[in-house]
């Protein structure tokens, strides 16, 4: 579980550095579409990979074991180092070679071609795809979860009302026997 989300941490901080770099990109503007849908993919990533941090971290309370119900984070181990990856390429294409120069010129966008695009933009919708998949199940586990959980309640509380009826009972039985009693 750990390791699950130092994965996503690792992710998270790989597309806000490209997304960041993207900001400070002076022709944006002027980048081919393919560029643009790729960085504009990426946009879309990053709420999926925070809600996914947040859910993985909030059910991990710190010095116990992991109280997460769902086996999706042990799933999503592979899928997720292979998309750290992917990021780690991406983001080292948008290091600096060398100089200020070249640096800014790489940043006009020659960065790759529209291959290379598509090949990173594949690799992201592959990814957010499978990503909205792993919620979907997890918020149905959590729906299954809470769906057990209120059946038990319920369980509970008419087994409480059975005992309060037979000890009820019980009450009138000797309340009626000391009554018979007494006359």
């Amino acid at each position: 579980m750990a390791a699950t989300l130092g994965t996503v941490t690792s992710i998270l901080q790989l597309v806000d550095t490209a997304l960041t770099a993207r900001d400070y990109i002076q022709d944006f503007r002027h980048a081919p579409e393919e560029r643009r849908t790729l960085l504009s993919e990426m946009e879309h990533l990053r709420p999926l990979l925070k809600e996914l941090h947040d859910r993985i971290q909030s059910n991990q309370p710190s010095g116990q074991s992991s109280s997460y119900s769902s086996s999706i984070p042990q799933q999503m181990e592979k899928p997720l180092s292979d998309f750290q990856k992917t990021m780690e390429g991406f983001q080292q294409s948008l290091k600096p070679a060398g100089t200020l120069k070249d640096f800014s010129r790489r940043m006009k966008w020659p960065l790759w071609g529209k291959k290379e695009s598509k090949e990173y933009l594949g690799k992201f919708e592959q990814f957010k795809s499978l990503l909205n998949g792993w919620l979907l199940l997890d918020i149905w586990d959590s729906g299954q979860q809470q769906r057990s959980d209120h059946q038990d309640i319920l369980k509970s509380v008419e087994d409480a009302a059975d005992e309060q009826r037979q000890a009820h009972d019980r009450m009138l039985s000797l309340a009626i026997l000391f009554k018979s009693v007494a006359y």
